[in-house]
């Protein structure tokens, strides 16, 4: 770990967070549908890892895409990627993903209720392959592939939780397979690229006739995303750079040749929007860890007051828990307005 630390302290010297080398030009049109008619949705910064930087978050008015504008370059998103899904931040996110296999399940067996027998399917940012690993409970016989560009699809691999990985990009997969899978599943994949309807093209190219295309993606309809604000857990600022409102998506698909087969935004729903926020809000108000990428260090004194807040806040952690769980969650989903939405599309057969 101290090996660790010392090259991401010598990774961010090389950095300022003010640097415009770390954002591309300010767009004055909706990266969507092109319409010039946007305006100013939100304002946020690094909750989670408190990395500096403002980012802003623009919506059109005639489609309702929400985008973030000024959009992270690559050198920006290698900066504010790094150390949150591998690196330093490798060990705690394999244990949130380790941590979720119930929603998983659901996520499997929602696919077996359309189609029981895939035989190969293409989980597109599969990160560690926790969710290949336990969809293989309910499809004993599929054969799963991970697409990432992280480190955590070799130990996806190397664990057995995917039988085979790919690094490379989803343009050069379906050049180099197309038609070759029975199911392709985008979980939470799709606000994190920077051309989402190039993506939705090079799924459907390596889609087999009849085969199913997944999509997960947070629903900036709930009315959570507008009482939490920054707080609402899906905003996820720098990394999610499209909201995709589910009718868009739905057009989309069926621009491409796809037909809607079922659009939910009840079962997906994650029911850690209280908690969510509160941990949020808690993370950025306290006294701030030490990090590689911090501009000062933290005193004994402020590490202490920060660990005494976390206890006092334990209960009031506890009962925004209980209220997501025993009665946000189940209102959520029963009115589809849930934070996340599940679009399922199939390529037609011949």
């Amino acid at each position: 770990m101290t090996r660790d630390i010392e090259l991401a302290q010598r990774y961010y010297k090389q950095f300022r967070y003010d640097d415009p080398a770390l954002f591309l030009e300010e767009r004055n049109d909706c990266p969507w549908c092109n319409s010039l008619d946007i305006t100013r949705h939100l304002d946020s910064v690094d909750l989670i890892k408190q990395k500096q930087g403002r980012f802003v978050l623009d919506r059109c008015r005639h489609c309702l895409h929400i985008f973030q504008n000024p959009r992270l370059s690559e050198a920006g998103l290698g900066y504010y990627y790094r150390d949150f899904y591998d690196g330093l931040g490798a060990t705690k996110m394999r244990k949130t993903f380790a941590g979720r296999r119930g929603t998983y399940r659901r996520r499997a067996r929602a696919i077996a209720a359309v189609d029981p027998h895939p035989a190969f399917w293409l989980d597109v940012g599969t990160g560690y392959g926790h969710f290949c690993e336990t969809a293989r409970t309910v499809f004993p016989d599929t054969r799963f592939h991970g697409i990432d560009a992280s480190e955590g699809i070799d130990d996806g691999l190397k664990t057995g939780r995917i039988h085979a990985a790919f690094k490379e990009s989803l343009a050069v997969m379906s050049a180099r397979y197309p038609e070759c899978y029975d199911v392709i599943s985008m979980y939470h994949y799709l606000e994190h690229t920077t051309d989402p309807k190039a993506q939705l093209r090079h799924a459907a190219d390596l889609l087999k006739p009849g085969g199913l295309l997944v999509i997960e993606v947070p629903n900036t309809h709930s009315p959570m995303s507008r009482w939490l604000g920054r707080y609402w857990l899906p905003w996820l600022q720098p990394q999610h750079l499209h909201f995709v409102p589910s009718p868009n998506l739905a057009r989309e698909m069926i621009a491409l040749g796809l037909s809607i087969e079922h659009c939910d935004s009840g079962d997906p729903h994650d029911p850690l929007d209280l908690t969510g926020a509160l941990l949020l809000a808690l993370h950025a108000k306290l006294p701030r860890e030490n990090a590689p990428w911090s501009s000062t260090s933290a005193g004994r004194i402020s590490l202490c007051v920060r660990a005494a807040a976390w206890l006092l806040a334990l209960p009031f952690l506890a009962i925004a828990r209980v209220v997501d769980l025993v009665l946000l969650g189940p209102l959520l989903r029963l009115s589809q307005r849930g934070n996340a939405y599940r679009l399922i599309a199939r390529k037609p057969k011949g």
